[in-house]
């Protein structure tokens, strides 16, 4: 009986060490998720052959480093895991209102225009479940969605990851200030969820760009919400530009500085601390 008990309890503990080791590796697979949705007022995809021309070449009347892409970048046209497709609206008419997906993604009357003006439109992606080395894919990706836009006569495009619609014009100003569109500014963001106390949490959005979770703010009264949200800013930058996130981050905001303490990931993101640094007289 001692025995049958200790065989059943060690393999009740081995069951659990797995079970446990599935759950852990869960949450930290890594995933790296860029897409973009280029609304068009036609029905028809711009030809890859074009796309991938346009890239490498670059757009003409146009600075090269500002719209041609490297050869490292390029070889990513070959790759399986970018995917491109075409989404017609008469298939799938909810695509058509990503404002109505979640309350944060706000839209302006002419973003609304313009997606009523888009018949389909053009599903750029690329998703890596092993470690990506750089941040070619984010200047691909970025390039590779603009140039659909100008072979397609955009209308506007819909960044799904980090959940944010530009006009196409807003779009290419975008890349204007960032050529490379590369950096934590023109990749990551802020939104606040409220409560119905009128207070709320701060999130990112945009690090699962490059395979890391979100972070995400412990509550916060209404009237810190700024400044909550500059902080974050801060720290979402300096994890985008590290490339993984630390136990602590150093933040100046406001004229005041900062530790950002992050904790293990809860429910695909990762909880956050913020402290204000106090100083002596």
């Amino acid at each position: 009986m001692n025995v049958l008990a200790f065989i059943c309890g060690l393999t009740f503990g081995v069951l659990v060490s797995l079970w446990l080791a599935r759950r852990l590796r869960a949450r930290t697979r890594y995933l790296a998720t860029n897409e973009y949705w280029v609304y068009i007022p036609g029905e028809k995809m711009p030809g890859e052959q074009a796309i991938m021309e346009r890239l490498v070449r670059g757009a003409p009347g146009r600075p090269r480093a500002r719209s041609a892409l490297g050869q490292e970048e390029a070889l990513l046209f070959s790759d399986i895991r970018l995917h491109i497709a075409l989404v017609l609206r008469s298939r799938n008419t909810h695509a058509f209102r990503p404002d109505l997906f979640d309350d944060h993604i706000r839209v302006t009357a002419e973003q609304l225009s313009c997606l009523a003006d888009s018949n389909a439109f053009v599903k750029v992606r690329y998703i890596s479940e092993e470690p990506l080395p750089d941040k070619r894919h984010i200047r691909f990706l970025v390039h590779c969605a603009e140039t659909v836009a100008e072979l397609g006569d955009a209308n506007a495009v819909y960044d799904c990851v980090e959940e944010k619609l530009f006009t196409r014009e807003e779009f290419s100003q975008m890349l204007d200030a960032d050529p490379k569109g590369d950096s934590a500014h023109s990749n990551v963001r802020t939104i606040w969820t409220g409560t119905p106390s009128g207070g709320g949490h701060v999130e990112t959005r945009g690090l699962a760009k490059i395979g890391l979770s979100e972070l995400t703010s412990a509550a916060v009264e209404a009237d810190e919400r700024l400044l909550a949200e500059a902080v974050l800013v801060e720290a979402a930058a300096e994890v985008w530009n590290i490339g993984y996130v630390p136990q602590q981050i150093e933040v100046h905001a406001y004229e005041d500085d900062f530790h950002v303490i992050t904790q293990p990931v809860r429910e695909g993101r990762v909880p956050v601390r913020l402290m204000r640094v106090q100083t002596s007289p």
